[in-house]
């Protein structure tokens, strides 16, 4: 147990010294590689949705960081966020920023979403309905990665379907070797995809959203792993004052 709590402060330590990185203030500096192959944009984004739907089992934890650009400044606001899932109906999601706290449950018979700001356990008709509903408390990040794990179970956009899709030089986030990927969403906002090119697994979404005022660039940083085992406890809804999840059978998956 202590062993795997100091990987974990470590593996944190990691993450936010990268989401600290280029955020504001001094612009990052982007260590470019080489390429080791010739695949294209689509290509790649292929391969990354084909691992990720066939994965027995997926965990992360990470780092959302949104900077506010405007005429009288900039400033920061911050979340961390966790993922676990084993196929094909167990997932648990949890973000967190300050005192507010949001949880996604599933498993083969129940649904529930809890959310600090309103009280109790909200019985949910389907996953895809939980997740939806958590977009705009985790800012995006408790659908990007379920809709690759899920893609039968949440709707929604897709990674996959970010338009003129250019592969843009490899890089290193940290000590690990990046594809980057750069595309446009349905407003035109530009979004560059870090993949890891040894597992095609995502470490890291960069975001520019442009409005009328001001300018938002998101960052989101992911340290995934796959294929482990993960306890049952690891999925219990560990919502404060409600019980544990497995016994309750209250809405269907669909």
């Amino acid at each position: 147990m202590k062993r795997r709590a100091t990987t974990f402060i470590w593996s944190w330590l990691a993450v936010l010294l990268v989401v600290l990185q280029g955020c504001g203030g001094k612009p990052e500096k982007i260590v470019e590689i080489p390429p080791v192959d010739l695949l294209l944009a689509g290509e790649i984004m292929d391969r990354t949705v084909e691992v990720y739907a066939g994965f027995s089992t997926y965990r992360d934890s990470g780092v959302m960081t949104r900077t506010f650009y405007a005429d009288d400044g900039e400033h920061q606001e911050t979340q961390t966020f966790t993922t676990a899932f084993r196929r094909p109906y167990r997932f648990r999601f949890e973000c967190r920023e300050g005192e507010n706290r949001y949880i996604v449950y599933a498993d083969a018979a129940a649904v529930r979403a809890w959310w600090s700001v309103h009280e109790g356990v909200q019985p949910m008709a389907s996953v895809d309905e939980a997740i939806a509903l958590a977009v705009g408390p985790s800012n995006g990040t408790s659908h990007t990665i379920p809709r690759l794990l899920m893609p039968e179970r949440v709707r929604g956009r897709s990674l996959a379907e970010l338009r003129g899709l250019e592969r843009l030089p490899d890089a290193m986030l940290g000590d690990i070797a990046c594809y980057r990927l750069e595309g446009t969403d349905r407003y035109e906002d530009t979004h560059t995809i870090w993949i890891e090119r040894e597992t095609f697994l995502v470490h890291r979404i960069d975001e520019k959203h442009s409005f009328p005022d001001f300018t938002t660039v998101d960052r989101t940083v992911y340290r995934p792993e796959v294929d482990v085992e993960l306890a049952d406890e690891e999925f219990d809804l560990g919502a404060p004052g409600s019980q544990t999840m497995r016994s309750m059978v209250t809405a269907r998956l669909p």
